[in-house]
Formats: C-alpha cells, sequence, structure tokens
C-alpha cells in the first residue's frame, strides 16, 4: 500500500484546525526554511482553481503536523478503498487540475508528483499542496515513506514528457488493486513486469471493460517510439490532455473496497497456480539481475563502464536498421543463434532478430560483456569461460578469477505455427533459487559451477523486408540438474 500520512483536528488557541503529519518531531525546522511567504495551495472544483493556505506546525504526541482551517478530506489512498467507485473521476479531475496550475507548481526533478500533495474533500474536489510543504514532507520521511509517496511510481525508461500519463495510469492500477503496479522492489529489479490486470479482474473488478484495462496496459507499457509519437515536443504537464482525452470515454464499473477485501483477495491470490508462477519468476529474475549488477566480480568500475556501453551503444544503434545477421536463416536457426549470441555476450545479436519485445536475458549478457571487457582491459584476462567450450575441453581447472557462463546442449523443436521451444544446459556461477549469493559458502580451493536445464518458448512472424523475427520470448523455466565442483588451477 502507498503511504498514507495521518490526518486528524486539533484545538489550538480555542479553534479548531486540521492537520496532517509529516513524522517524528526529533529535530528543530532549519530556520531557513520558515523565512520568506509561504506558497498557496489550491482546491479545485467544478473545473476552477481556489487559493489555499496553510497556517503553521504543531506537534502532537512526538509527531509534527501541518495544520490548516479545519475540513474533512482524506488521503490520496482513499482512490483505492472508500473512494474507489469514483476514482476514474476524480483522477480526471486531478489531471485537469494539475494542467491548469502554475507552470512551476509541479516539480517533476524526479519524473512524478508525490502522492502527499493530494487530497480529497467531502464535495469531491481536490486540495493540492504547494511546493513549498513537499520539502518538510521530504526532510521528515523515512527513505521507505519517500519511496511509497513517490518512488514506486516512477519506472526506467519512461520519456520525460511521459511520465505523468504513466504516473496517471499508474493511479489507476492502484485504485483497481490497492497497489502500485511496480511497488514491490523485485518487480522493478525483473524488467518491471507487474501482475497483469486481466489477472485481478474476476477477484476485483469482474464488471470493468476490457478497453479501460487494455488502456492502462498501453500506458503503464508504451515504447518510448509510441511515447514520443503521442507526447511529440510538449512538457509533461501538457501532455496530459492526451490522457484526460482517452480517459474521459472509458467506464468504470467498480465498487468500493476495504482493506479486509484486499487481504482476502490476496490470500486467494496466493492460491493461484497462475500468481505463484508469476512471484516465483519475478523472484528469480530479480535475484539474477541483482547478481550481475551487485556481486562478487561483477561489481565494476562506474566510469569504465559508462565509456564501455557508451561504446558498445553506439555500435548497437548504428547497427538497427541493417538487416540482422539473421536474415537468411530459418525460425530454428535463429533460435540457436540467439543463444550462440549469449554465450559470445553480445547483446547486439541476442537482440538483432527481436522486434516488438526484449529478450530476459539481456541485462545479465550486457552486464557480463562489460565486466569482461573491463578485466580484459585492467588485468589482461578473459574471466568468463564459455560452457559448450569448456565442456568440451573436458571441464578443465580453471583460475579463482573466472567462473564459467553459457548455454550448451540447445535442442530446439517445433511446437506451433511460427512456434519453437528450447530446451538446454545452461552454466552459471550463481544458484538462481538461492535468496543470496552463496558466494561466501564457496570453499575456497575450488569453483561451483550450477548446471540448469532452461526451457524457452519462441514466437515468429514473417517480416515485410523479407525475414524472420522473433516476437515473444518467454521468460525461462529453470530446473537445477546438477552443481559441478571444479578445484581452482594456480
Amino acid at each position: 500500500m502507498i503511504n498514507e500520512p495521518m490526518i486528524k483536528t486539533t484545538v489550538i488557541e480555542g479553534v479548531e484546525y486540521s492537520c496532517i503529519s509529516l513524522g517524528l518531531d526529533d529535530f528543530a525546522i532549519p530556520k531557513h526554511m520558515m523565512q520568506g511567504e509561504k506558497q498557496d495551495g489550491y482546491i479545485y472544483k467544478d473545473g476552477e482553481l481556489k487559493k489555499w493556505k496553510w497556517e503553521a506546525f504543531t506537534t502532537i504526541d512526538s509527531i509534527r503536523y501541518v495544520y490548516f482551517d479545519k475540513c474533512n478530506l482524506k488521503p490520496f489512498s482513499s482512490i483505492a478503498f472508500e473512494n474507489r467507485s469514483r476514482a476514474l473521476e476524480l483522477l480526471l479531475n486531478l489531471a485537469t487540475a494539475i494542467t491548469l496550475l502554475p507552470a512551476s507548481f509541479v516539480d517533476t526533478t524526479f519524473g512524478v508528483v508525490p502522492v502527499y500533495r493530494f487530497y480529497i474533500l467531502d464535495d469531491d474536489s481536490w486540495l493540492i499542496l504547494p511546493p513549498d510543504l513537499s520539502d518538510f514532507f521530504v526532510m521528515y520521511y523515512t527513505d521507505e515513506e519517500r519511496y511509497l509517496s513517490s518512488g514506486c511510481f516512477t519506472k526506467s525508461g519512461t520519456e520525460p514528457s511521459f511520465t505523468l500519463i504513466r504516473q496517471f495510469a499508474e493511479f489507476l492500477y492502484y485504485a483497481l488493486t490497492s497497489k502500485a503496479p511496480y511497488q514491490d522492489r523485485e518487480i522493478r529489479e525483473y524488467n518491471y513486469t507487474e501482475f497483469p490486470l486481466s489477472e485481478y479482474k474476476k477477484y476485483l473488478f469482474k464488471d470493468l471493460d476490457d478497453k479501460t484495462i487494455g488502456f492502462i496496459d498501453f500506458c503503464l507499457h508504451a515504447s518510448s517510439k509510441e511515447m514520443r509519437k503521442i507526447n511529440g515536443n510538449k512538457k509533461c504537464v501538457e501532455n496530459l490532455s492526451w490522457f484526460i482525452e482517452k480517459a474521459s470515454s472509458l467506464t468504470w464499473n467498480v465498487d468500493n473496497k476495504t482493506k479486509e477485501e484486499y487481504k482476502m483477495v490476496e490470500n486467494e491470490l496466493n492460491k493461484n497456480g497462475t500468481y505463484q508462477k508469476f512471484l516465483a519468476k519475478t523472484q528469480e529474475g530479480a535475484k539474477r539481475n541483482n547478481f550481475w549488477r551487485k556481486k562478487g566480480s561483477v561489481i565494476i568500475t562506474i566510469v569504465v563502464s559508462v565509456i564501455l556501453i557508451g561504446a558498445f551503444l553506439f555500435s548497437y544503434i548504428s547497427n538497427l536498421l541493417e538487416p540482422p545477421h539473421t536474415k537468411d536463416m530459418d525460425q530454428k536457426q535463429i533460435v540457436e543463434a540467439y543463444y550462440e549470441a549469449i554465450n559470445e555476450l553480445d547483446v547486439s545479436k541476442l537482440s538483432a532478430p527481436l522486434k516488438g519485445c526484449k529478450s530476459p536475458q539481456e541485462t545479465e549478457v550486457l552486464n557480463l560483456f562489460v565486466n569482461r571487457q573491463t578485466r580484459m582491459a585492467y588485468e589482461q584476462v578473459a574471466p568468463i569461460l564459455r560452457a559448450d567450450e569448456w565442456v568440451d575441453d573436458g571441464m578443465p581447472s580453471f583460475k579463482a578469477s573466472m567462473f564459467v557462463y553459457g548455454a550448451d546442449d540447445v535442442v530446439v523443436t517445433q511446437i506451433g505455427e511460427n512456434q519453437y521451444k528450447a530446451v538446454l544446459k545452461f552454466y552459471t556461477p550463481y544458484d538462481y533459487s538461492e535468496t543470496e549469493s552463496t558466494d561466501d559458502q564457496v570453499i575456497q580451493s575450488e569453483a561451483l559451477t550450477y548446471v540448469y536445464e532452461f526451457t524457452q518458448i519462441f514466437d515468429f512472424a514473417w517480416n515485410n523486408r523479407g525475414w524472420w523475427n522473433i516476437v515473444n520470448v518467454t521468460n525461462p523455466e529453470i530446473t537445477l540438474l546438477e552443481v559441478i565442483r571444479t578445484p581452482y588451477s594456480e
């Protein structure tokens, strides 16, 4: 659940006020932050903005609050609970209000607007707190509170002028499920693949139009090309007009929900095989991405990485307009070339035959490519042994600074029209099934190489330029086959 500031009333010098919590009152507010004229907030109702003022700060039970004239208000999170049945209308009004605010009012330094600035009044109007109050919330909030107020609504790869469109689509997802789509850290670590709304439907919004679900899904996953086509050169606030126009034609047949009802649905989902499989794949994918990015020998010098990645991307982008190296291959050969690209740690070849999808192994391969190039430059050593060559050589010992990685024994079979299955052995120094890296458990005199059976499905389509493209590739289904212990050489 996103962060919910406490809202209460208090009496100061005989006058009743409303107040919103900031955090523990365990330090003094710097004097410079209290100087000058306070900025106006706004109340938006019936298409008009009315200026609003906050009074000052007070402390109640060791908690610092900002207080102001008494009013009945609910936090932004209420769009998933007591205001859920009207969430679409309320969010359209909020989006409209943002387009009418002064240009400097919405500071999207972090790409999104924090939800602690939005409150719903009893008459369905919106109270929007001014920017200067945001500084106080940030100052008092913990890292987790800041994350649940704004960070969980960011998504890597979003075009700057598309950020608010995507954020409002995330608000709609939140209203339907009580969770932001990328709120879970593991989902963010694993390519921002959220649990689909279509799977939630029978549990939480069985009467909701599929068109509404499709619109939210599009906004969450629009490609950079699609984003730029929509937003052009406009600023992110200006682009909310597109969201307002499209969302105004949607239907919203959903009921209000309580926290207890969401909890019951969560318990039911935990018994659902589709949900269990989603969680397992997400956790495995997040662990793999985290390992190659953060653990052991894959930690690399940042400056060198930027140079190497920049050079790689230049070459990669330069080749985008050229026919892929797989243009003369059939589908089976393309799948085999896919795993050869992994063995070569060549992301350009890995991505070349793909269209409209991304390789699940791309992040891992890119990190290993940079690691290899960095160590070759500084240590004059190639630290990564190709698994197929290592096996063919009889699995000899190697130095402690090296490890085995890659695919071998790839078998490709056709399982449907333009659909192929690959079954193979995959070698890696990391136990994908463990929560943490096993580096600390490895005996110093030997290396552990984990051998998995990987199964992946590839879908193909013929393009009008005259070759086959992979249009979908599934995350690998993984089964541990064995662990090979190899003594280190001198």
